[in-house]
Protein backbone atom coordinates (compact mmCIF):
# COMPACT_ATOMS: atom_id res chain seq x y z
CA UNK A 1 0.00 0.00 0.00
CA UNK A 2 2.39 2.10 0.65
CA UNK A 3 4.38 1.22 -2.49
CA UNK A 4 1.31 2.03 -4.20
CA UNK A 5 1.35 5.23 -2.58
CA UNK A 6 4.28 6.60 -3.21
CA UNK A 7 4.49 5.25 -7.17
CA UNK A 8 0.48 7.82 -6.88
CA UNK A 9 2.22 10.64 -5.64
CA UNK A 10 5.26 10.09 -8.11
CA UNK A 11 2.43 10.00 -11.34
CA UNK A 12 1.11 13.23 -10.16
CA UNK A 13 3.88 15.07 -9.87
CA UNK A 14 5.18 13.72 -13.42
CA UNK A 15 2.05 15.61 -14.21
CA UNK A 16 2.53 18.39 -12.40
CA UNK A 17 6.07 18.96 -14.14
CA UNK A 18 4.77 18.54 -17.54
CA UNK A 19 1.92 20.96 -17.14
CA UNK A 20 3.92 23.78 -15.65
CA UNK A 21 6.56 22.72 -18.29
CA UNK A 22 4.15 23.22 -20.58
CA UNK A 23 3.06 26.78 -19.05
CA UNK A 24 6.16 27.82 -18.91
CA UNK A 25 6.76 27.69 -23.14
CA UNK A 26 3.35 28.42 -23.83
CA UNK A 27 4.07 32.15 -25.45
CA UNK A 28 5.67 30.82 -28.10
CA UNK A 29 3.69 28.46 -29.14
CA UNK A 30 -0.06 29.90 -28.98
CA UNK A 31 -1.37 33.53 -29.85
CA UNK A 32 -2.11 36.66 -28.16
CA UNK A 33 -5.58 35.67 -27.18
CA UNK A 34 -4.93 32.67 -25.52
CA UNK A 35 -2.00 34.01 -23.70
CA UNK A 36 -4.03 37.19 -22.14
CA UNK A 37 -6.54 33.69 -21.70
CA UNK A 38 -4.17 32.13 -19.52
CA UNK A 39 -3.31 34.93 -17.77
CA UNK A 40 -6.99 35.70 -16.70
CA UNK A 41 -7.48 32.41 -16.00
CA UNK A 42 -4.35 32.11 -13.59
CA UNK A 43 -5.56 35.46 -11.54
CA UNK A 44 -9.15 34.23 -11.09
CA UNK A 45 -7.37 30.89 -10.07
CA UNK A 46 -5.84 32.91 -7.29
CA UNK A 47 -9.14 34.51 -6.97
CA UNK A 48 -10.63 31.44 -6.46
CA UNK A 49 -8.31 29.81 -3.90
CA UNK A 50 -9.10 32.92 -1.44
CA UNK A 51 -12.39 31.65 -1.17
CA UNK A 52 -11.18 28.09 -0.49
CA UNK A 53 -9.49 29.05 2.14
CA UNK A 54 -12.21 30.30 3.96
CA UNK A 55 -14.62 27.85 2.71
CA UNK A 56 -12.64 24.56 2.01
CA UNK A 57 -10.45 24.74 4.96
CA UNK A 58 -12.54 27.11 6.97
CA UNK A 59 -16.09 25.95 6.61
CA UNK A 60 -16.81 29.23 5.62
CA UNK A 61 -20.02 29.98 2.78
CA UNK A 62 -19.14 33.73 2.27
CA UNK A 63 -20.08 35.23 -0.54
CA UNK A 64 -17.60 38.67 0.31
CA UNK A 65 -14.75 37.84 -1.85
CA UNK A 66 -15.45 40.49 -4.42
CA UNK A 67 -15.00 43.19 -1.74
CA UNK A 68 -11.40 41.80 -0.98
CA UNK A 69 -10.89 41.91 -4.54
CA UNK A 70 -12.60 45.05 -5.42
CA UNK A 71 -10.27 46.86 -2.54
CA UNK A 72 -6.90 45.23 -3.93
CA UNK A 73 -7.89 46.82 -7.44
CA UNK A 74 -8.19 50.04 -6.59
CA UNK A 75 -5.26 50.08 -4.25
CA UNK A 76 -3.40 49.15 -7.22
CA UNK A 77 -5.03 51.75 -8.75
CA UNK A 78 -4.32 54.67 -6.19
CA UNK A 79 -1.02 53.32 -5.61
CA UNK A 80 0.24 53.74 -9.20
CA UNK A 81 -1.10 57.21 -8.76
CA UNK A 82 0.69 58.05 -5.97
CA UNK A 83 4.30 56.82 -7.98
CA UNK A 84 4.46 53.52 -6.35
CA UNK A 85 6.40 50.22 -8.38
CA UNK A 86 4.72 47.06 -9.12
CA UNK A 87 6.15 44.80 -6.52
CA UNK A 88 5.01 47.96 -3.71
CA UNK A 89 1.73 48.29 -5.19
CA UNK A 90 0.88 44.08 -5.00
CA UNK A 91 2.30 43.56 -1.89
CA UNK A 92 0.16 46.89 -0.08
CA UNK A 93 -2.89 45.58 -2.17
CA UNK A 94 -2.44 42.45 0.20
CA UNK A 95 -1.80 43.99 2.85
CA UNK A 96 -4.65 46.38 2.71
CA UNK A 97 -7.31 43.72 1.47
CA UNK A 98 -6.00 41.41 4.40
CA UNK A 99 -7.05 44.11 6.77
CA UNK A 100 -10.35 44.69 5.14
CA UNK A 101 -10.63 40.15 5.83
CA UNK A 102 -9.66 40.98 9.22
CA UNK A 103 -12.42 43.65 9.44
CA UNK A 104 -14.78 41.98 8.01
CA UNK A 105 -13.66 38.66 9.70
CA UNK A 106 -14.32 40.19 13.12
CA UNK A 107 -17.78 41.29 12.29
CA UNK A 108 -19.12 37.55 11.23
CA UNK A 109 -17.66 35.06 12.37
CA UNK A 110 -19.57 34.94 15.23
CA UNK A 111 -22.73 34.12 12.78
CA UNK A 112 -22.94 30.67 11.54
CA UNK A 113 -25.64 28.80 9.11
CA UNK A 114 -27.84 30.62 6.51
CA UNK A 115 -27.52 33.93 8.54
CA UNK A 116 -23.38 34.22 8.20
CA UNK A 117 -24.24 33.64 4.46
CA UNK A 118 -26.69 36.41 3.85
CA UNK A 119 -24.59 38.74 5.74
CA UNK A 120 -21.57 38.03 3.81
CA UNK A 121 -23.90 38.87 0.78
CA UNK A 122 -25.30 41.79 1.97
CA UNK A 123 -22.06 43.24 2.95
CA UNK A 124 -20.68 42.87 -0.59
CA UNK A 125 -23.97 44.13 -1.97
CA UNK A 126 -23.69 47.18 -0.13
CA UNK A 127 -19.76 47.74 -0.92
CA UNK A 128 -20.98 47.45 -4.55
CA UNK A 129 -23.71 50.12 -4.28
CA UNK A 130 -20.95 52.36 -2.16
CA UNK A 131 -18.29 52.21 -4.95
CA UNK A 132 -21.58 52.75 -7.54
CA UNK A 133 -22.42 56.13 -5.75
CA UNK A 134 -18.78 57.40 -4.83
CA UNK A 135 -17.70 58.38 -8.74
CA UNK A 136 -15.24 60.79 -7.39
CA UNK A 137 -13.62 57.54 -5.91
CA UNK A 138 -14.19 54.66 -7.99
CA UNK A 139 -15.09 56.14 -11.16
CA UNK A 140 -19.06 54.12 -10.43
CA UNK A 141 -19.80 51.84 -13.40
CA UNK A 142 -17.63 53.75 -15.71
CA UNK A 143 -14.69 52.31 -13.79
CA UNK A 144 -10.67 54.64 -13.92
CA UNK A 145 -7.59 53.85 -15.63
CA UNK A 146 -4.60 51.65 -13.95
CA UNK A 147 -1.93 54.57 -14.37
CA UNK A 148 1.18 52.38 -15.35
CA UNK A 149 3.07 51.01 -17.91
CA UNK A 150 2.24 47.59 -19.35
CA UNK A 151 5.39 45.70 -19.78
CA UNK A 152 4.05 43.40 -22.36
CA UNK A 153 1.70 40.15 -22.79
CA UNK A 154 4.46 37.70 -22.66
CA UNK A 155 6.06 39.36 -19.76
CA UNK A 156 2.80 39.79 -17.61
CA UNK A 157 1.82 36.25 -18.62
CA UNK A 158 5.12 35.37 -16.49
CA UNK A 159 4.61 37.36 -14.04
CA UNK A 160 1.26 36.18 -12.97
CA UNK A 161 2.16 33.11 -13.49
CA UNK A 162 5.29 33.05 -11.50
CA UNK A 163 3.29 34.95 -8.55
CA UNK A 164 0.57 31.82 -9.34
CA UNK A 165 2.93 29.59 -8.32
CA UNK A 166 4.37 31.32 -5.15
CA UNK A 167 0.33 31.67 -4.11
CA UNK A 168 0.01 27.48 -4.71
CA UNK A 169 3.48 26.51 -2.69
CA UNK A 170 2.18 29.18 0.03
CA UNK A 171 -1.24 27.95 0.32
CA UNK A 172 0.27 23.89 -0.07
CA UNK A 173 2.80 25.25 3.05
CA UNK A 174 -0.21 26.64 4.97
CA UNK A 175 -3.17 24.24 4.70
CA UNK A 176 -0.53 21.38 5.80
CA UNK A 177 0.93 23.85 8.89
CA UNK A 178 -0.43 23.20 12.31
CA UNK A 179 -2.60 26.43 11.60
CA UNK A 180 -4.01 24.77 8.67
CA UNK A 181 -5.44 21.82 10.20
CA UNK A 182 -6.89 23.58 13.03
CA UNK A 183 -8.69 25.21 10.49
CA UNK A 184 -10.02 22.00 8.98
CA UNK A 185 -10.42 20.28 12.50
CA UNK A 186 -13.07 23.66 12.71
CA UNK A 187 -14.51 22.80 9.41
CA UNK A 188 -15.21 19.19 10.39
CA UNK A 189 -16.13 19.86 13.74
CA UNK A 190 -15.96 23.12 15.60
CA UNK A 191 -17.77 22.41 18.63
CA UNK A 192 -14.90 19.78 19.01
CA UNK A 193 -12.24 22.16 18.05
CA UNK A 194 -13.17 24.82 20.95
CA UNK A 195 -13.30 22.13 23.48
CA UNK A 196 -9.93 21.51 22.80
CA UNK A 197 -9.20 24.76 23.97
CA UNK A 198 -9.11 26.13 20.23
CA UNK A 199 -10.12 30.12 19.92
CA UNK A 200 -12.71 29.01 16.83
CA UNK A 201 -13.51 32.82 16.57
CA UNK A 202 -9.88 34.11 16.19
CA UNK A 203 -9.06 31.35 13.73
CA UNK A 204 -12.09 31.88 12.01
CA UNK A 205 -10.53 35.99 11.72
CA UNK A 206 -7.27 34.95 10.53
CA UNK A 207 -8.43 32.33 7.66
CA UNK A 208 -10.40 35.57 6.73
CA UNK A 209 -7.38 37.89 6.79
CA UNK A 210 -5.26 35.77 4.98
CA UNK A 211 -8.32 34.83 2.07
CA UNK A 212 -9.06 38.35 1.84
CA UNK A 213 -5.32 39.31 1.27
CA UNK A 214 -5.13 36.82 -1.45
CA UNK A 215 -8.31 37.87 -2.78
CA UNK A 216 -6.52 41.68 -3.06
CA UNK A 217 -4.05 40.12 -4.69
CA UNK A 218 -6.04 38.92 -7.42
CA UNK A 219 -7.73 42.31 -7.52
CA UNK A 220 -4.46 43.91 -7.88
CA UNK A 221 -3.07 41.94 -10.95
CA UNK A 222 -6.68 42.12 -12.80
CA UNK A 223 -6.50 45.73 -12.38
CA UNK A 224 -2.87 45.92 -13.69
CA UNK A 225 -3.57 43.67 -16.59
CA UNK A 226 -6.64 45.27 -17.64
CA UNK A 227 -5.87 48.34 -16.84
CA UNK A 228 -8.70 49.02 -15.77
CA UNK A 229 -10.77 49.23 -12.14
CA UNK A 230 -14.89 49.43 -11.49
CA UNK A 231 -17.52 49.41 -9.25
CA UNK A 232 -18.40 46.15 -10.88
CA UNK A 233 -15.62 44.88 -9.04
CA UNK A 234 -17.24 44.56 -5.86
CA UNK A 235 -20.68 42.90 -7.18
CA UNK A 236 -21.66 39.92 -5.29
CA UNK A 237 -21.72 38.09 -8.89
CA UNK A 238 -17.96 38.21 -8.27
CA UNK A 239 -18.13 36.39 -5.09
CA UNK A 240 -20.40 34.03 -6.72
CA UNK A 241 -18.26 32.91 -9.44
CA UNK A 242 -15.50 32.42 -6.88
CA UNK A 243 -18.03 29.87 -5.25
CA UNK A 244 -18.66 27.80 -8.13
CA UNK A 245 -15.10 28.02 -9.98
CA UNK A 246 -13.96 26.44 -6.11
CA UNK A 247 -17.05 23.33 -6.07
CA UNK A 248 -16.66 22.38 -9.66
CA UNK A 249 -12.91 22.63 -9.24
CA UNK A 250 -12.96 20.87 -6.19
CA UNK A 251 -13.42 22.83 -2.70
CA UNK A 252 -10.58 21.84 -0.03
CA UNK A 253 -7.73 21.67 -2.58
CA UNK A 254 -5.27 24.26 -3.28
CA UNK A 255 -5.37 22.90 -6.93
CA UNK A 256 -8.78 22.57 -7.94
CA UNK A 257 -9.59 26.10 -7.60
CA UNK A 258 -7.63 27.26 -10.72
CA UNK A 259 -9.31 24.07 -12.39
CA UNK A 260 -12.76 24.88 -12.06
CA UNK A 261 -11.68 29.11 -12.72
CA UNK A 262 -9.60 28.18 -15.89
CA UNK A 263 -12.60 25.34 -17.43
CA UNK A 264 -14.91 28.25 -17.02
CA UNK A 265 -12.75 30.72 -18.05
CA UNK A 266 -12.09 28.95 -21.50
CA UNK A 267 -16.07 27.84 -21.67
CA UNK A 268 -16.91 31.57 -21.08
CA UNK A 269 -14.74 32.97 -24.01
CA UNK A 270 -15.55 30.36 -26.42
CA UNK A 271 -19.33 29.18 -25.94
CA UNK A 272 -20.96 32.27 -25.00
CA UNK A 273 -19.55 34.14 -27.71
CA UNK A 274 -20.87 31.46 -30.23
CA UNK A 275 -24.17 30.53 -28.47
CA UNK A 276 -25.63 33.55 -26.47
CA UNK A 277 -27.23 32.46 -23.35
CA UNK A 278 -26.07 29.26 -23.53
CA UNK A 279 -22.78 29.78 -20.84
CA UNK A 280 -25.21 30.39 -17.94
CA UNK A 281 -27.06 26.49 -18.49
CA UNK A 282 -23.26 24.88 -19.38
CA UNK A 283 -22.18 26.32 -15.67
CA UNK A 284 -25.23 25.16 -13.89
CA UNK A 285 -25.12 21.81 -15.37
CA UNK A 286 -21.74 21.24 -14.29
CA UNK A 287 -22.39 22.74 -10.58
CA UNK A 288 -25.28 20.35 -9.97
CA UNK A 289 -22.59 17.40 -11.68
CA UNK A 290 -20.00 18.48 -9.30
CA UNK A 291 -22.33 18.68 -6.05
CA UNK A 292 -24.01 15.09 -7.36
CA UNK A 293 -22.12 12.84 -9.39
CA UNK A 294 -18.45 14.10 -8.62
CA UNK A 295 -18.16 15.52 -5.18
CA UNK A 296 -14.59 16.10 -4.71
CA UNK A 297 -14.78 18.20 -7.70
CA UNK A 298 -12.95 17.97 -11.42
CA UNK A 299 -9.28 17.99 -9.53
CA UNK A 300 -10.53 14.54 -7.36
CA UNK A 301 -11.44 13.28 -11.01
CA UNK A 302 -8.19 14.22 -12.33
CA UNK A 303 -6.02 12.83 -9.04
CA UNK A 304 -8.73 9.16 -9.79
CA UNK A 305 -7.34 9.39 -13.39
CA UNK A 306 -3.73 9.60 -12.62
CA UNK A 307 -4.51 7.06 -9.76
CA UNK A 308 -5.58 4.61 -11.81
CA UNK A 309 -3.52 5.60 -14.62
CA UNK A 310 -1.24 2.46 -15.67
CA UNK A 311 -3.27 0.21 -13.92
CA UNK A 312 -3.05 -0.76 -9.98
CA UNK A 313 -1.53 -3.10 -8.24
CA UNK A 314 -3.15 -5.53 -6.10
Amino acid sequence: MKTKTSRDVRKFIAIMILILAGLGVLPFFVGRFHVVLVTEALILGVYALSFDLIFGYGGMLSFGQSVFFGVGAYTILYSFKGGLGLGVSLLLAVFVAGIFGLLVGSAVVRVRGAKFFLITLVGSILFYLLALDNRWLTGGSDGMIVPTGFSGLAENYYLVLGISLSVIIFATVLVNSPLGLVFKMIRDNERRAGLLGYSVGRYKVTAFAIGGGLAGLAGGLYAYTTGFASAGFFHWTRSADAVVWTILGGAGTVVGPFVGAALLTFVRETLSAIMGNIYPVIVGVLLILAVIVFPGGLFGLLKGAVRNFGGSDE
